[in-house]
């Protein structure tokens, strides 16, 4: 049966931040995260985080969403223990996590409604420049999934940090999405209205090189093979990260024009690209300052949500 009284389909994005589970990968750079490290990341802790993801994945607009793309997820077992442990066990969900050699460990995943989705293929994209191999970074997660007999192709990415200073750190991204652009390409040129969804953590701001140059993504797309961000609103103050007291939009989510509508099956509400915003997942200091409700602040557990807001956007069926 469906679970949904209209035929709307939500799909959100959040970077998790730091979500590890208490167990030594010795593959991994996870040794902040175990409970005899300085931050005693114990299970206690661990199923707070759990509950505390759960409850924001729960209170976004609409029903459960349909589709969840993730960042920073150490295993897949800490996305398994996510739905076990929430009201997510009621949805029907299938999961994939990428396997990358970022030094953290830290993961692009996907999880998608396979009572609403079948999963036709999916692939893991190295966004690791050859030339730079100590700057080892997340894989982009492609999954193509279909809905009756339409396609939707769907990326999930988490591009390299700024730490190291915007400008210096500034040719990774260019690479990662010089990466993102070739598979799109390819999918366009073999289907030219394919319907693209890129969500995730750019670590630029919309009207960054790796977006407009790179990708072709803008509020207002002019050719079918660019890319519409509807989470660039334009609107001061707007953004899903904070940083010296200033918002900066780095969680974003870009469709392909051919989502405006049209006689199709699956189609966009362009509108709806939204930060969900809301204050449980903000902390208020002295004099009104305003910061992120947070896992930890260094080593000093705050046992909040993430350093990140969510991004949301409606799907519908025509």
């Amino acid at each position: 049966m469906h679970r949904h009284k209209y035929t709307e389909y939500y799909v959100m994005f959040y970077n998790t931040e730091n979500f590890f589970d208490t167990i030594d990968d010795p593959h991994k750079s996870d040794n902040d995260f175990l409970p005899d490290a300085k931050r005693k990341w114990n299970t206690g802790k661990y199923f707070k985080k759990i509950n505390r993801l759960a409850e924001v994945i729960d209170s976004v607009p609409g029903d459960l969403p349909d589709l969840i793309g993730l960042c920073e997820v150490e295993e897949k077992s800490c996305l398994e223990d996510l739905v076990r442990n929430s009201r997510l066990i009621k949805g029907n969900y299938s999961m994939l996590i990428s396997s990358g050699p970022d030094v953290r460990g830290i993961e692009t995943a996907l999880l998608f409604d396979q009572g609403v989705f079948k999963l036709q293929s999916h692939q893991f994209i190295s966004a690791t420049n050859p030339q730079m191999p100590e700057n080892k970074t997340r894989d982009i997660l492609y999954a193509h999934l279909k809905y009756g007999q339409e396609s939707i192709h769907v990326f999930v990415i988490h591009f390299p940090s700024r730490i190291g200073g915007e400008e210096k750190t500034e040719v990774k991204r260019i690479f990662a999405a010089g990466r993102l652009r070739k598979k799109i390409d390819s999918i366009q040129y073999v289907t030219a209205n394919a319907k693209i969804l890129v969500m995730g953590d750019f670590n630029d701001l919309p009207d960054n090189k790796s977006l407009t140059e790179v990708l072709h993504a803008h509020p207002r797309p002019t050719g079918s093979a660019e890319l519409m961000n509807v989470t660039a609103s334009g609107n001061p103050g707007d953004g899903t990260y904070l940083f010296k007291e200033q918002w900066n939009l780095f969680d974003q989510m870009l469709v392909s024009s051919s989502f405006k509508g049209g006689p199709h099956q699956i189609s966009c509400d362009l509108k709806s690209g939204n930060i969900y915003k809301k204050d449980f997942l903000l902390k208020k200091g002295k004099e009104g300052k305003v910061s992120m409700y947070k896992t930890f602040n260094g080593t000093k557990y705050l046992g909040g949500y993430s350093d990140h807001l969510p991004v949301y956007l409606k799907l519908f069926i025509n």
